[in-house]
């Protein structure tokens, strides 16, 4: 029963760790068995092989948890993808105030316009602005481009 509770908790922490990261009842779950799982030693056994239970379930978790970090165990659930487009990176130089244009989005308040001939994410003053609305440029933040209805 003690081994066994010990191996349920190994087994929820590894769950925790690599596929519900953050603080969950996995963890919380795990941590409880084999805290358990060290008491019945305790209570059942002597005080020196209590002793011997607990730093083997301690190596045990940090050996499993390096083995698994080191062969990759992590990567068949880790997302791949990278994004690679920039948001306003070059177009925004050629964008200025006053520059006219319309929406391809609502902006809710942000979302796409279309400004002089370019695709650029753009945002509102916090306003609902509906698809295909004329707009104005009515400041750049940075790379924040700031437009208004006409």
């Amino acid at each position: 029963m003690i081994l066994l509770l010990s191996l349920v908790g190994l087994f929820l922490l590894v769950v925790e760790v690599f596929l519900i990261p953050g603080i969950s009842l996995a963890g919380i779950a795990g941590l409880l068995c084999q805290a358990i799982s060290v008491m019945l030693a305790y209570k059942y056994f002597t005080n020196l092989i209590g002793h011997v239970y607990l730093l083997c379930i301690l190596l045990t978790n940090v050996v499993v948890l390096f083995i698994a970090f080191r062969a990759g165990f992590w990567e068949k659930f880790a997302l791949k993808k990278h994004l690679m487009e920039k948001v306003n990176d070059e177009q925004l130089f050629s964008i200025q105030i006053g520059m006219e244009g319309e929406t391809i989005s609502v902006l809710k308040p942000v979302g796409k316009a279309l400004l002089g001939g370019r695709k650029v994410e753009v945002s509102s003053s916090g306003e609902w602005i509906e698809k295909g609305e004329k707009v104005t440029v009515v400041g750049i933040e940075g790379k924040k481009i700031i437009v208004q209805k006409i």
